[in-house]
């Protein structure tokens, strides 16, 4: 009978009895974490991770916010800026075009003499001006009307589900306001220039902004 070869002679491997779990397979080191057959290490390691990269997604979601925000907001005053007006006119007048009985006004307000309080009294003077001019409009507006401070001295009212007769009733309380409420530093009352639109669903914002600014301008012209 011929000699069996060292393969053949090699006795099997042992079968792993199942309550061994998968730690026989599973090389354990010193000083390593050694992962048992229940991965409950693992999955810890996993939650983990997805507790960090949820706290980073909501961290870049507030930062996208805040930069968008930013992005529409007047710095100084803390209204609505040219860019942030722009995009508000333009939801309106979208809401407009939906609902046939949506109506709304745009104002349009620049100062009397601002340019005076600053070569007189100081940049911070009439910085603080404008925020006490900013301040007399949300008071004088509704929480659903934008209030915008375009540039300089302009500023601009979107007065939402408002027909024309009632915005120029709210526009006389206004000028009444700053009468009342905003001085020049000697004591003066600061005066405002107003013009006003109606707009609907059929309006365009280009059409309603130039009636407004000539209007404006007859405010204007009138009180010279």
């Amino acid at each position: 009978m011929s000699a069996l070869s060292k393969e053949q002679s090699t006795p099997a491997p042992r079968p792993v009895a199942l309550s061994q779990g998968w730690n026989a397979y599973t090389p354990s080191h010193e000083g390593v974490g050694r992962v048992d057959f229940d991965g409950s290490d693992t999955t810890m390691d996993y939650r983990i991770a997805l507790n960090q990269a949820e706290t980073l997604i909501r961290a870049q979601e507030d930062r996208i916010r805040n930069l968008e925000e930013s992005a529409l907001t007047d710095e100084l005053t803390g209204l609505a800026n040219r860019r942030g007006f722009s995009a508000a006119f333009k939801r309106e007048l979208a809401m407009a075009r939906r609902d046939a009985d949506y109506d709304g006004v745009l104002v349009m307000i620049d100062l009397k003499g601002f340019q005076s309080i600053i070569k007189m009294w100081g940049q911070k003077t009439g910085e603080a001006t404008l925020r006490a001019v900013a301040e007399t409009l949300r008071n004088g507006t509704r929480a659903n009307d934008t209030v915008a401070r375009l540039e300089g001295d302009k500023f601009a009212l979107l007065l939402t589900h408002m027909d024309e007769v009632t915005g120029v009733k709210r526009l006389a309380k206004l000028e009444k306001a700053f009468g009342r409420k905003m001085t020049m530093p000697e004591g003066s009352p600061l005066r405002a220039n107003f013009g006003f639109a109606a707009y609907t669903g059929t309006s365009s914002a280009n059409a309603v902004i130039q009636t407004a600014e000539l209007r404006l301008y007859a405010h204007k012209s009138s009180h010279k």
